[in-house]
């Protein structure tokens, strides 16, 4: 049975009909492949909103807080029956693949911790802007051009894998006390494409491997395995290019 990108994804989202659902779930059920997708997709929908629902409910700061008197246009009356012909009329724009969404839900993990670091003084100076994008600053940029992966006590910042992505970058998964994720190497630093909140270790030791967040997005980016420690010399000798 076929199934194609957006059924897939629009049966993860919770649209389809009962007896399209049906079909779907049978289809994933039958393919390991379709079932490792959902579970990726899930994996990072529900990383997400583990790190980040507890930020979106604190109560702004009253030093953030800015009131301003507007004048509402009068509110226009639509129709809504016209507005659901029209729209039974029109065919469905097409869904992007996992790969894509997974990039999405990076991007918005990265606008939220960047704006959560910017409010918290005690937030370690990892992830900054720059200018085309946010750069790895300080003990991470350290970490990434100079320690290779598991190296026991390496520090503030620990590097998990090192691989190739499918644009043919290095890219490194990392760890510290209260943030991880993924970067790659862009000119003579490294471009963050994931960030996410990390709770911090009782006993102070670092996770030999990305949490579940991290994971499902290098899945989603790795072109082949991820290096072995020769590869990985090898890439530090030249540079990470």
């Amino acid at each position: 049975m076929t199934i194609d990108d957006a059924a897939l994804l629009a049966w993860l989202d919770g649209e389809l009909s009962a007896d399209e659902a049906a079909r779907v779930s049978a289809a994933v059920s039958a393919d390991p492949r379709l079932s490792a997708l959902a579970d990726a997709h899930r994996a990072v929908a529900y990383q997400l909103r583990a790190e980040f629902d507890p930020i979106l409910a604190e109560t702004v700061p009253a030093r953030l807080q800015v009131v301003t008197e507007v004048t509402l246009p009068a509110a226009a009356v639509t129709d809504l029956a016209a507005v659901r012909a029209a729209r039974a009329g029109q065919t469905s724009p097409p869904r992007r693949w996992l790969p894509q969404f997974a990039a999405l839900a990076a991007s918005l993990a990265i606008g939220l911790l960047a704006g959560r670091a910017s409010l918290d003084s005690g937030a370690p100076g990892l992830v900054v802007p720059g200018a085309g994008g946010l750069q790895a600053a300080g003990p991470l940029a350290i970490a990434l051009d100079t320690q290779l992966a598991a190296t026991p006590d390496a520090g503030a910042v620990q590097v998990a894998i090192s691989f190739r992505d499918s644009q043919g970058r290095v890219c490194r998964s990392w760890q510290a006390e209260r943030q991880e994720g993924i970067a790659c190497r862009a000119g003579d630093g490294w471009a963050v494409t994931a960030a996410l909140a990390r709770a911090s270790q009782a006993d102070g030791r670092y996770r030999m491997a990305s949490g579940p967040g991290v994971a499902a997005l290098v899945d989603t980016m790795i072109a082949g395995e991820p290096f072995n420690a020769a590869q990985e010399q090898a890439a530090r000798a030249l540079g990470w290019r």
